[in-house]
């Protein structure tokens, strides 16, 4: 798309002559200068400097602006800032950053176009396993089947408890069934304006309800699914419920009253949740899910506030640069006598593993999760 974008006015040049013409030609180079300025967010400062001597330029000879873009691509790939992190997911965070910072946009808009992300969408690639539709009281799940077996992954999707499944983790499903060999059931539980302790009770249904046909069950939870994972396993403490073989946690949301220093220090870099470098930090700027109530710090809200006692062995994986890093942390501090294990990816961003799964980067926090419940 980006070389296109570069070759295309001189192809207009060639074929087309009218007024229009010209009003797209310009439409078209501008677009290459902001994706010129876009892609200097991927290098270091001093060729950004270069960037700017070469945008003057382009600015003052406007037919050279497709060599000028070809060159700010090539500086890209050649002086990118973060070399260690794959260019697939450089590009996929800074395109999700720069999303994040448009007027229009923020990640409570994003979490409103429900419709949208939750029109199903059948297996692709002559998928050779079954789809089932399982309704609860005041939930449904989807399970994937392929073959008689007595192990079973419940998926409990993110969405920061106001949007409910979606096509992502449908394909996430797909990627731990062909993974695992396992079933996987992924919850569609009740998010906001429904109010806690509403998820949690279908949670619970769900898992009582596989318990009765599968002999190991795996909770994968990210975001808000792994908040809500964590909980599940204190109320089955609580309860003396049989718990878990293990869980897979994903960035998991632990602390609803953010007090963990990455709130504030991560909060200009954390590409999908990050605000202005202007802004002053204030925690009114920190997100608040409509289905909290009460206090914030009720270890079934916030479970990095509970009491572990004989848990299951937990994989927890984060980014680096996330404002939950500090959740993942602390909750791994109380899990590890447990045969737990923390994997920090240096660079990445919130829910990397499934927004860019076939990223080097995505690809390898995979094998951790195939290889992580292959020992079991």
């Amino acid at each position: 798309l980006y070389i296109g974008l570069c070759l295309v006015p001189w192809i207009n040049l060639f074929f087309i002559t009218n007024t229009y013409s010209i009003k797209l030609l310009y439409m078209l180079y501008i677009i290459c200068g902001n994706m010129a300025l876009f892609t200097a967010h991927l290098v270091s400062i001093p060729q950004v400097k270069i960037y700017n001597i070469l945008l003057q330029f382009a600015n003052l000879k406007p037919k050279y602006t497709p060599i000028v873009n070809l060159l700010f691509l090539f500086m890209a790939l050649k002086y990118r800032r973060d070399k260690h992190i794959s260019l697939k997911l450089d590009i996929e965070r800074n395109t999700i950053k720069f999303m994040m910072h448009l007027p229009c946009i923020s990640v409570t808009t994003l979490f409103k176009v429900r419709i949208f992300l939750n029109q199903y969408q059948p297996p692709k690639y002559n998928a050779k396993f079954e789809v089932r539709i399982q309704k609860h009281s005041h939930s449904t799940s989807e399970l994937i089947i392929q073959k008689k077996t007595n192990c079973l992954v419940l998926q409990l999707p993110g969405g920061g408890y106001e949007v409910g499944f979606c096509q992502m983790y449908r394909k996430s499903a797909e990627l731990i069934h062909n993974k695992t060999g396992f079933n996987v059931a992924s919850l569609d539980y009740r998010v906001s304006p429904n109010k806690y302790p509403a998820a949690l009770e279908d949670a619970l249904e769900a898992y009582q309800f596989y318990q009765k046909n599968y002999d190991e069950i795996i909770f994968s939870g990210t975001s808000a699914g792994g908040n809500l994972a964590l909980a599940l396993g204190l109320k089955l403490q609580e309860l003396q419920i049989k718990l878990p073989k293990a869980m897979v946690l994903m960035s998991p949301w632990t602390d609803m009253a953010a007090e963990g220093s990455s709130y504030k220090e991560k909060m200009y870099i954390d590409h999908l949740f990050s605000v202005d470098k202007n802004l002053k930090f204030d925690r009114k700027l920190i997100f608040k899910s409509g289905y909290a109530s009460g206090d914030l710090k009720n270890p079934f809200l916030s479970p990095k506030y509970g009491q572990y006692d004989n848990f299951c062995p937990v994989l927890i994986q984060v980014g680096g640069d996330e404002c939950l890093l500090d959740d993942s942390i602390s909750i791994f501090d109380k899990l590890k006598k447990f045969n737990s294990k923390l994997h920090i990816y240096p660079g990445m961003f919130h829910s990397f593993q499934h927004i860019a799964p076939y990223s080097k980067e995505g690809k390898q926090a995979w094998n951790e999760v195939q290889e992580f419940i292959a020992v079991l």
